[in-house]
């Protein structure tokens, strides 16, 4: 007895009753697809029918939803941490206040798992978002319906949405999240480039380091020749840059570098080479050598 879907054999074993009549198909591993399927039996020496099958459909259940993680956040609105908001790159108050804009806001991620475990993505599906308690944490949908919620203050809260389903049937689904007073603070740094060189004049060091930020909260913020993060959000991060090591050549005294608050890198004379450390409030530093053209 063979179990097949077109040409393709499908791996099971066979159990038959006591009385030989009846046999069950188990998989070895996994679980049908959709589709149409074929058990063929043969062998059947004893008997004038030496061969048999029937076909049949299968429609495997539709996945279940969920979500991917706890979601705890910290409370960066009542702390006054969002007031800081410089508005670089357009990143002021109101824009790191909002749930759909704000870095310091969490993703509201929806994945659904077949019924042999494998998950499949559901990005872009959701329609509605309500927090049940918007002093503690807010909701927000951004264009391509993903939902995002943003901690206002210690506390709990329920995000109550309805997101459009693999089938396309509308679902409900509720969220519980947790806001900590815990601040933001820097977990881990890394420099995307230990060495680069330079022309004199003014570069930004979270863009020329390539420095990815990984916060406390599990949050991370990029900064390369395309996006500034770790600028846009150093108000909450706090992350200063510090210069060491300046060489020029023998033909003049050695050249000045500075560094101010935004991460903006001046250099000015007779520099051909420096370090450059990137250090936040924690202690986690990073790392990058620079060489400087003439």
């Amino acid at each position: 007895m063979t179990l097949s879907q077109g040409q393709a054999v499908v791996a099971a074993k066979i159990a038959w009753s006591a009385d030989g009549k009846t046999a069950t198909l188990t998989l070895t591993s996994g679980s049908l697809a959709t589709g149409d399927y074929t058990v063929a039996l043969s062998g059947l020496d004893a008997s004038t029918v030496k061969t048999g099958s029937t076909s049949f459909h299968y429609d495997s259940p539709a996945p279940a939803p969920e979500v991917t993680a706890a979601y705890v956040l910290p409370g960066v609105i009542d702390s006054g941490v969002t007031a800081l908001a410089a508005g670089i790159d357009g990143v002021n108050q109101a824009a790191a206040e909002n749930p759909a804009q704000s870095k310091l806001a969490k993703e509201i991620v929806i994945t659904a798992k077949t019924a042999d475990g494998e998950p499949v993505a559901m990005p872009g599906v959701i329609q509605s978002m309500v927090s049940s308690n918007p002093a503690v944490a807010k909701a927000g949908i951004d264009a391509n319906h993903k939902g995002y919620v943003l901690g206002v203050k210690a506390g709990k809260a329920t995000i109550n949405l309805t997101f459009r389903a693999l089938n396309g049937d509308t679902k409900q689904m509720n969220v519980p999240v947790e806001v900590k007073a815990d601040p933001i603070s820097v977990a881990k740094l890394e420099a995307g480039n230990t060495g680069v060189t330079v022309p004199v004049g003014t570069f930004n060091a979270f863009q020329q380091m390539k420095l990815t930020i990984t916060d406390n909260y599990g949050t991370t913020y990029k900064s390369d020749s395309t996006r500034n993060e770790g600028q846009e959000y150093n108000f909450a991060l706090g992350v200063l840059f510090t210069v060491s090591h300046i060489l020029g050549d023998s033909s003049s005294s050695v050249g000045n570098v500075t560094v101010d608050p935004d991460g903006n890198v001046t250099i000015a004379g007779n520099v051909t080479s420096f370090d450059l450390k990137a250090v936040s409030p924690s202690g986690v530093e990073a790392w990058t050598a620079v060489t400087v053209e003439h």
